[in-house]
């Protein structure tokens, strides 16, 4: 099988992560897509890359921030799992709350994601598990070697918690994939640089520390 192009975009607000997949030539899919929707829009212009779904590990705000412009110009299918819809759609409420002055065009979900759900990219299948913990719905996306992990698990460290975090919870769902994941799976989580599972397990000390505590 051919190896797919993956281009990260780091948005300057909150340094989250964006991850454009090609697929197929031409096709790809975008996950978590962030406040910076220029950059966005000029590497799918530059690449000649049509985006025909995108997938939001959660509903954080700096996660779902360019949703809708993808919708929007493309006709994109925008998904996310059933249990932070709400929280995605209550993302310029939060920001006000937190006193921030930015703002973003209300997320547009075409659809919701469960967990354990395959889902058909042409000959390709991208699959979803749920894994809540940092949010009710946060998710991981498996697609290929290629694990999408959001703010569940990085590479570095445990993350920043949010206002919905449960820390037990989250616990929970690493451990239930800690002994699942292929060490060579490549994680390429919300924050920070891209890893192999392997490197992840020998090097995240304040991972580790964290799920045996």
């Amino acid at each position: 099988m051919n190896k797919k192009t993956v281009t990260q975009i780091v948005n300057d607000f909150y340094k989250s992560n964006t991850y454009i997949v090609e697929y197929q030539v031409g096709l790809a899919f975008v996950i978590d897509p962030g406040f910076e929707w220029p950059k966005i829009e000029d590497c799918l212009t530059e690449q000649e890359l049509i985006p025909t779904h995108v997938f939001c590990t959660h509903g954080h705000f700096d996660h779902v921030g360019s949703v809708t412009q993808i919708v929007e110009r493309y006709g994109a299918i925008s998904m996310i799992h059933k249990a932070d819809l709400k929280l995605a759609k209550s993302a310029n409420f939060l920001m006000m709350a937190f006193g921030m002055e930015e703002r973003i065009k209300t997320p547009i979900f075409l659809n919701t994601m469960y967990g354990g759900v395959g889902i058909i990219l042409n000959d390709h299948e991208l699959r979803v598990e749920h894994v809540p913990g940092h949010s009710e719905g946060s998710c991981f996306i498996f697609f290929e070697n290629m694990l999408f992990s959001g703010d569940t698990l990085y590479s570095e460290g445990v993350g920043l918690p949010s206002p919905e975090q449960d820390d037990n919870l989250l616990k929970n769902s690493l451990l239930q994939w800690w002994d699942v994941i292929p060490y060579k799976t490549i994680i390429y989580p919300g924050h920070g640089h891209s890893k192999s599972f392997e490197e992840i397990c020998l090097g995240n000390k304040e991972l580790i520390k964290f799920l045996h505590e």
